[in-house]
């Protein structure tokens, strides 16, 4: 998850900071929320017809505000980001959530002594928590960045939040937990065949170690609809986040913040078509929605046209 919007605030503070000299610039609440909003936004002109833009744009507000973001800017090189900030610090103040990483942690050392082959991240996520909304939520916060740097973590220190004896103690068995699943991913037997371990064992196709492109857009779009937003929009606002990621961070410049790129190599740029596929897959499950194209259409297609590629994405299913 830090990819996805680390990436994004980074160019919106370049953005927002130009033509400003003297002090330096910062992402003020609102600044975040209306430049996020904006460039999410910008997508839904793109794609979708215009009887349908004011309640896509409706949507990616509403998704924003539960992303609930901050970012502390030490300089101008350097960003450390946190999304669901509220909901993340009640998660670790909590000691149901010491339950479940104690045992999140106990079963994936067996599965990595042999005693457990049938760990799987998600059943056990749904065997704690029981319900899906609540059980997605849990892991698309906590591992919101599954990298070695574990940014949302860092947060915590660099903005000295602190708090309960369960909130000190869930952090430090966070930072364990996703040091286990960077074992468990780098493994060599894992490597070949993570997907079961960390995915709902429903899903087709191959995808990346980065499970937060699945599990986010999952939460968001549950919680979208939760909230009341349209099925259909709940998944158009959930997807387009991770797409606007994708898109902008295709080129190590900025040409892509306001426009897309026309199409992607599906050579070239495999890890990213891969991650555009498991966001689909999880903004789609957050709302029930039947998922009709495979990875290699979206391999295909992408070769072609990004425009029309992200169109067929958007479109209902026939059987749906």
């Amino acid at each position: 998850m830090k990819k996805v919007l680390l990436s994004i605030f980074s160019l919106l503070f370049v953005y927002s900071a130009s033509g400003q000299s003297n002090a330096a610039p910062r992402l003020e609440s609102e600044d975040k929320f209306s430049l996020l909003s904006s460039l999410i936004g910008k997508r839904c002109e793109f794609y979708l017809p215009k009887p349908k833009l004011a309640p896509c744009k409706e949507a990616v507000s509403q998704m924003v505000t539960v992303l609930d973001t901050d970012v502390i800017i030490p300089n101008l090189t350097s960003y450390i980001f946190v999304a669901f900030k509220n909901e993340y610090i009640q998660l670790l103040s909590s000691e149901v959530t010491t339950r479940y990483l104690n045992d999140l942690q106990n079963e994936m050392n067996d599965y990595l002594l042999g005693l457990n082959p049938n760990f799987n991240l998600w059943e056990l996520t749904l065997a704690h928590y029981k319900e899906t909304e609540l059980s997605s939520k849990v892991v698309a916060i906590l591992f919101q960045d599954t990298s070695i740097a574990k940014l949302h973590i860092l947060y915590l220190e660099k903005a000295r939040i602190k708090g309960n004896a369960s909130f000190n103690t869930n952090k430090d068995l966070l930072a364990k937990t996703i040091d286990t699943m960077n074992l468990m991913f780098d493994y060599t037997k894992v490597r070949r065949d993570f997907q079961p371990l960390f995915y709902p064992r429903s899903l087709r196709g191959t995808l990346n170690r980065a499970i937060y492109h699945f599990y986010v857009p999952m939460y968001l779009s549950m919680r979208l609809k939760t909230l009341g937003v349209p099925n259909d929009m709940a998944y158009t606002a959930s997807l387009l986040l991770n797409l606007t990621y994708e898109f902008v961070t295709t080129t190590s410049d900025y040409r892509y913040l306001l426009v897309d790129p026309e199409k992607l190599d599906h050579r070239e740029h495999e890890w990213k078509i891969k991650d555009i596929y498991a966001g689909y897959l999880g903004a789609a499950m957050g709302v029930e929605r039947v998922t009709s194209k495979e990875l290699q259409f979206f391999n295909d297609s992408f070769d072609i046209s990004t425009k029309e590629t992200v169109k067929a994405m958007l479109m209902a299913p026939a059987n749906n």
